[in-house]
């Protein structure tokens, strides 16, 4: 059983070479050296990224907050997902 993000069954296969892990209360993301980003555990706070997975390619850095991850790409702009009131949405600040 799931508790806090700590599965990673479903994306196992997508966690190559990976660079770099952050969390936030109930989710994971790791950054792979090929620049994507995987992400698993509870949607809300960041653990469901499809809605952004389009923009997650280049990725340098990624940073969690307690509900929410960002992504700094190569090119200088930062992708979002999580709650919205934990900076899961950069739109307004693009």
């Amino acid at each position: 059983e799931s508790c806090g993000g700590g599965d990673s069954r479903a994306v196992q296969d997508q966690l190559q070479k990976v660079q770099e892990i952050q969390s936030t209360k109930f989710a994971f993301a790791a950054l792979c050296s090929n620049g994507s980003v995987v992400a698993w555990g509870e949607a809300a706070s960041g653990g469901d990224c499809s809605a952004v997975q389009d923009s997650l390619e280049n990725v340098q850095k990624i940073q969690a907050s307690a509900h929410a991850f960002a992504a700094l790409r190569r090119d200088g702009s930062v992708v979002s997902w999580g709650l919205r009131k934990f900076g899961g949405d950069s739109r307004s600040a693009q």
